[in-house]
């Protein structure tokens, strides 16, 4: 259901995923702020699509309590996400898990995580599916918080930033990448997804040239249950 990395892609990924992804590492903090604003201590978070720990290793020195479901597909972004979390002594707060979302039974989290993970899903049955494996070991009122590419009119300021940024990658072939391997939604149909799948008041926390950070909360029965400042 999600895309699995090479090894080799895995190896570069912490040096070239922030020259490609404009406001990665503030939706990265801004992510990390929200949850210890929304959640208590002791709370259990999904990282879904965790790659190689960066959001983990954010939300650990966040807060010293919180425990970790990290799941990724592909072996060597968990083997390098393992390497992290060990070197800073976080390793045990992990229970770490080589799966696809949604290919495995997972325990009851207080909050969700997916970054740069959902538009290399298609929107075809499994986008939905996605977002309902997000949402299924969430109780009502808890978040997930998803960054992802979406649709919008950014496609000729991106590449001019992207240019800008001096990737050592070509715009021109980071957009052809995009416009052929990603499969991206409109705000309005990302919000139509996230509400069959469950979730309600989904919100912006960023937006970065096309680039959207986006919080959304488990339905529930009992509208005092959700947090107040949302």
């Amino acid at each position: 259901m999600t895309h699995a990395f090479t090894p080799q892609a895995a190896a570069d990924y912490d040096t070239r995923i922030p020259a490609l992804v404009p406001g990665y590492d503030l939706a990265g903090d801004l992510a990390a702020a929200l949850l210890c604003d929304l959640l208590p201590d002791g709370a259990r978070i999904l990282v879904a699509g965790c790659g190689t720990g960066a959001e983990l290793a954010r939300l650990a020195r966040a807060n010293a309590s919180w425990r970790f479901i990290a799941l990724d597909p592909s072996p060597a972004m968990l083997a390098r996400a393992q390497e992290r979390m060990a070197a800073s002594g976080d390793g045990e707060r992990v229970a770490w898990v080589e799966a696809p979302l949604g290919a495995a039974d997972l325990p009851a989290c207080d909050a969700a995580l997916a970054f740069l993970v959902d538009h290399f899903v298609p929107d075809d049955g499994a986008r939905a599916r996605f977002f309902a494996a997000l949402a299924q070991p969430l109780a009502g009122g808890c978040p997930a918080l998803l960054f992802h590419y979406s649709d919008g009119p950014w496609t000729g300021a991106y590449g001019r930033w992207l240019a800008m940024a001096e990737s050592g990658q070509k715009a021109d072939a980071i957009l052809g990448l995009i416009a052929t391997r990603w499969h991206l939604l409109t705000p309005e149909r990302r919000t139509a997804l996230l509400e069959q799948a469950g979730f309600s008041a989904p919100r912006r926390f960023l937006s970065a040239l096309g680039y959207e950070g986006v919080l959304a909360l488990r339905n529930t029965a009992e509208l005092a249950s959700c947090p107040a400042s949302w």
